[in-house]
């Protein structure tokens, strides 16, 4: 009997002590993710699965982890897992639906969202089901759309549904974005709408879902396209596309289903077909040219992140945002403080709500090795509330004035881009 007893408290002390070990490698894990430390959070949670196979906390964020850098077999089994765990758990559903989604699994999407918040978006991609989305046409390998105007953004002329229509390039935005007119003229299939969506420098817009029959790039055609149909007046034609009426915008979404290069030097946006051949030549290229490579992440359907560092702060995660019209960094709040960026007026009267904000001059803004000077930036449109919203710290966003002087191309198989730079 004592040796029972003494043995019931043996493996109660052993439980209690493996809880504890799992705990403590969870809260690890929990700070570097919040660091954006994603190689180092990553086998800390594994630990804690380890320790804990039922931890919720830890299996959702192994999934959120693979689904960063696109591995998507793996995000789908650690996802599966917690499902099977708590099989209402919103953010393990709403991370396997973009698994989903950047698979463009529509069918299984909709399932996912059907229901709530995105209960819209569940329905446009039902629509899908008879269709292949983001279908790519055409005997070339590779598209190429000369830029109308390169500063202060690049804007590229298609045809949406057969008709002539001019496109900003925005890796800030998801889809293909269509402006309501032009939508309808071009009789794009809308469902419905009711949703809001943030823009640049702040802005909110009503946004209703639709779909494209036919985008044309040159030599290709894309074919069963789900838009975002969104007031575009906002922008000021006059301001940022130079009286030149902009119909919609090109967004990640769109660009993820090509290896793209947006040439600022050479004035293009480049669409290579998404094949290994097509990689394999470009990645001997871009040896041959000594182009610099980094990492990125893609949080979202479309959120790329990548290590950069501006002003005396140290190298932090950074939106790759080229849609920001005439500015290289837009600094959060905390980052402002810790790099020692010195603001106009102490920063006073500026509205971090709006598009409003206080510009100044970016002494330097650094890519890995890259490094550009004395750069246009604003600080107010990247508010605190969105240093924290992919639950790990964001310093703000790099942008156009940045990458304007390189040919830009991100392989998002890889989850690397590739940075040229242009003659100075």
């Amino acid at each position: 009997m004592r040796r029972t007893l003494v043995a019931l408290i043996a493996l109660a002390a052993m439980a209690g002590s493996v809880a504890a070990q799992a705990a403590a490698s969870l809260e690890s894990a929990e700070k570097a993710f919040k660091a954006g430390r994603f190689a180092e959070a990553e086998p800390l949670y594994r630990a804690a699965v380890a320790q804990d196979a039922t931890n919720l906390v830890a299996l959702r964020q192994l999934g959120r982890l693979a689904l960063l850098s696109n591995r998507f077999e793996e995000s789908e089994r650690w996802l599966t897992r917690a499902l099977a765990i708590e099989s209402s758990d919103v953010a393990a559903k709403q991370l396997l639906a973009e698994t989903a989604y950047r698979q463009d699994r529509f069918p299984q999407v909709a399932s996912l969202l059907r229901g709530g918040r995105e209960d819209l978006k569940a329905r446009l991609l039902d629509s899908f089901r008879d269709l292949v989305p983001y279908q790519i046409e055409g005997s070339a390998e590779e598209a190429h759309l000369a830029f109308v105007q390169t500063d202060p953004i690049p804007v590229v002329k298609v045809r949406a549904n057969g008709h002539e229509g001019y496109f900003i390039i925005d890796t800030g935005g998801s889809e293909v974005y269509l402006e309501p007119d032009f939508a309808k003229a071009i009789g794009a299939w809308v469902i419905g709408g009711g949703e809001k969506a943030g823009f640049a420098a702040g802005q909110t817009r009503e946004v209703q879902k639709g779909r494209l029959e036919s985008l044309t790039l040159d030599r290709l055609t894309v074919r069963n396209i789900p838009v975002n149909i969104v007031d575009t007046k906002f922008i000021g034609s006059d301001a940022v596309a130079k009286g030149i009426t902009i119909n919609g915008f090109i967004g990640t979404v769109l660009l993820y289903h090509f290896l793209p290069t947006i040439d600022y030097p050479k004035a293009e946006l480049v669409l290579r077909r998404r094949t290994p051949e097509n990689l394999r030549r470009f990645e001997e290229q871009a040896r041959r040219e000594g182009q610099t490579v980094l990492p990125f992440w893609m949080a979202g359907d479309h959120l790329m992140v990548t290590w950069a560092s501006a002003h005396r702060g140290k190298p932090s995660l950074f939106l790759i945002d080229t849609g920001g019209a005439g500015v290289g960094l837009v600094p959060g709040p905390t980052y402002v403080r810790e790099a020692g960026i010195e603001l106009p007026n102490g920063g006073a009267g500026h509205d971090t709500a709006g598009a409003r904000g206080i510009r100044f001059t970016a002494d330097q803004i650094s890519l890995g090795p890259l490094t550009e000077r004395d750069l246009p930036a604003s600080f107010g449109p990247f508010p605190a509330q969105m240093e924290n919203g992919l639950g790990f710290m964001l310093a703000g966003i790099v942008s156009h004035e940045f990458f304007k002087h390189y040919a830009f191309t991100i392989d998002f198989a890889g989850m690397r881009c590739f940075l040229k730079r242009g003659a100075r």
